[in-house]
Order: structure tokens, then C-alpha cells, then sequence
């Protein structure tokens, strides 16, 4: 017979409930990154882009612009360059503004490891690493938003991340941090909410902003549009003066962040006001006249638009499953829906009303 001490020692190596989730959640973490890589790398290599084939990566500005600009960054952090000032182009620019819009980014230190020659292979990974992280942060979002784990989960995760907006500015390799950083602070803000727990939230927002200003500005306009839900979702069972000390504690927290970024957005403020867009004044009021065209950008094999100006918001036809289900559903409160449909229909009013147009890319 066993002894005590033998059982002991066999259970202790017996996973209980909860390290076996914990193992399970990290396994479906992993899928919800390795999926969109993957889907990308093996797109990439159908299509015969370089490594496998004569197509390249580098295209448009990334090309003409972003790729000489992260040439030039890594030059100066191996060098010891000034970041204020360069004279690679001209007779100088302000190499700081350059760096606050184009090069802030965290993954371009991986440029450092890369020699001058293997720089688009250097965009490559960065490119599927970014993507993939955006597929990882949605499913974060999924799992502490609503507790959805599993295959579902990451099969949403991977629609977010291989979106069409995604696969018609990929080049715009900078504007891909938002989507990485946005699930990440609506987790955060859903955890300072609901739980307390309020030190994620300042540091994703600060790295948002600091990451990409331009595109981190467009995802704070959305958060604030979204934020009556959430605090409504997550304080309902509150007390009066509690839901008070939340939305102070949310406030406080975001102008904490959005300071601590001040290193970046004034000096870039200033040299904004020096150029010609400083001038633009908000456009005569007016309808393009075709919402309903763009749910028919939902629809699948569209080719991404990009010069015309249209939206990419493709995400998986099962989007236009799962919308009338929404509205039809017992399941959902009124409040809930009425809420979440006013902002659907306020998202698609901004395709077509040139001011809210105006007002999402920045005035």
C-alpha cells in the first residue's frame, strides 16, 4: 500500500483545475499570435514577395519614405547621433518630429540587429510580429472583456488582426501599433473599472499615444465613444459614490498618461504649426450619399482601397451574420443594444459626413 507521504508526493505533480487553465489559456494566447503570423508569412510567400519570390515588401512610401527614414534611425542609435537634428536629406530637418510620427515605435529597435543590407527582412518581422500581437491583444480583450477563451476567441482575434484595414495599409507599417495597443487599453480600462486593478491602463495608454500619436489620436476618440458603455457594463452594481470615484479615478489616470507623453506630442505640436496643414479649417458641411456602399465593403474578396478614400472595414462576411442576430437576440439587454447600435450607426455616418470625416483624421 501507498503511504501517505508517496500519495503526497504523486499528487503534487497532478496539475490542479486552476494551473491546467492557466496552461490552456496561455496555449490559446499562443494560437490567437501565431495564427495571423502565420496566415500573413504563408500569404506573403503565395504571393512571391521577397524572400520567396520578386514582389517586395517595400512598396509605396514605405519605399520612398519610411524604410531610408529607419535606416537613418538606426545609424543614429549606433552611431551616437544627435535625435534632434539630421542631415541625411537636404540641407537638415528635425530629425525629432521625423522620430515622433514615423520611428517611435518599440519593435523598431529590432533594427539594431539586423545589418544595413537585410533592412526589408527587418520590415518583414516586424510587420508579421505587429500583426501578430494585434490577433494576441483582441483575444487579451475578449478574454478580460467578456471571459470568452477558446477557439471562438482566437478566430475573432485572428478576423481583427487580418482585417481589411490591415491588409490595405500594412505599408504603413507605423500605423500598426494602435492595433496592437487599443484591446490592450480597453482591458485595462475594464480592469481599473471593474476590478481595481489600475497600473496596466496608464502604461498602455502612454504607449499607445507614444507609439503612433496619429492613429493613437483616431483610437482615443473611439475609446471616449465607448467608454459609456464599458463604465455602464462594469459599475452597474456600484454605488452612486463609488461609479464617482471610478470615472475620477479613469479621468485622473488618462491625464497622468496623456502628460507623461507630453515628451513627444508638444515638441511635435510645435512643428505641426509649421506646416501647411496648420492652415486647414473644417470643410463645408456635406453627405458623400452612400452609407450603404460601404457595408458592402463587409463583403469578401474586395480589393483594398486606398487612394479613394474609402473604408476598409472588412473583418470576415460573418460579421453580416452576426449583426441582425445581435439585434434580434433575447439574450442582450435593450440598453445594451441600443447603446452599442448608436455608435455602429455614428461609425458609419462618419464614412459619409465629410466633418466627422474631418474631425476622426485630426482636424
Amino acid at each position: 500500500m501507498q503511504t501517505l507521504k508517496q500519495r503526497s508526493r504523486i499528487m503534487s505533480f497532478i496539475p490542479d483545475a486552476r494551473d491546467r487553465r492557466r496552461i490552456q489559456n496561455r496555449r490559446y494566447a499562443i494560437l490567437a499570435f501565431l495564427i495571423p503570423f502565420l496566415v500573413l508569412f504563408l500569404a506573403y510567400a503565395v504571393r512571391g514577395v521577397f524572400p520567396f519570390g520578386n514582389r517586395h515588401i517595400l512598396t509605396v512610401d514605405l519605399y520612398h519614405q519610411y524604410a531610408p527614414f529607419m535606416a537613418v534611425y538606426r545609424d543614429k542609435i549606433l552611431s551616437g547621433g544627435s535625435p534632434f537634428y539630421s542631415f541625411a536629406g537636404g540641407l537638415g530637418f528635425n530629425f525629432y518630429a521625423l522620430f515622433a510620427y514615423y520611428l517611435a515605435s518599440p519593435f523598431n529597435l529590432l533594427l539594431l540587429i539586423f545589418p544595413p543590407s537585410f533592412l526589408t527582412e527587418a520590415v518583414l518581422l516586424i510587420t508579421l510580429l505587429k500583426i501578430g500581437l494585434a490577433g494576441w491583444a483582441f483575444h487579451f480583450f475578449l478574454r478580460t472583456a467578456f471571459q470568452r477563451r477558446g477557439y471562438l476567441a482566437i478566430a475573432f482575434s485572428s478576423f481583427y488582426a487580418l482585417s481589411g484595414f490591415t491588409m490595405a495599409y500594412a505599408w504603413n507599417v507605423m500605423w500598426l501599433d494602435t492595433l496592437i495597443w487599443l484591446p490592450i487599453v480597453f482591458a485595462a480600462l475594464i480592469r481599473l473599472m471593474r476590478d481595481g486593478r489600475w497600473i496596466l491602463y496608464p502604461v498602455a495608454l502612454t504607449m499607445m499615444i507614444v507609439s503612433h500619436f496619429y492613429t493613437a489620436y483616431m483610437a482615443c476618440l473611439f475609446i471616449a465613444l465607448m467608454f459609456p458603455l464599458f463604465f455602464l457594463r462594469s459599475c452597474e452594481k456600484f454605488s452612486n459614490r463609488k461609479k464617482l470615484l471610478v470615472f475620477l479615478s479613469v479621468v485622473g489616470l488618462t491625464i497622468l498618461a496623456v502628460a507623461i507623453t507630453a515628451v513627444i506630442i508638444y515638441p511635435t505640436w510645435e512643428s505641426l504649426k509649421l506646416t501647411s496643414a496648420a492652415g486647414d479649417t473644417f470643410p463645408k458641411p456635406e453627405l458623400e450619399g452612400q452609407p450603404l456602399n460601404y457595408l458592402g465593403q463587409l463583403f469578401p474578396f474586395l480589393e483594398p482601397t486606398v487612394r479613394s478614400g474609402a473604408p476598409n472595414i472588412y473583418c470576415g462576411v460573418i460579421i453580416l451574420l452576426l449583426l441582425p442576430m445581435y439585434v434580434v437576440s433575447g439574450r442582450i439587454r435593450l440598453r445594451d443594444k441600443i447603446l452599442n447600435m448608436l455608435v455602429f450607426f455614428l461609425l458609419l455616418l462618419s464614412f459619409d459626413f465629410n466633418v466627422f470625416n474631418f474631425v476622426w483624421h485630426g482636424m
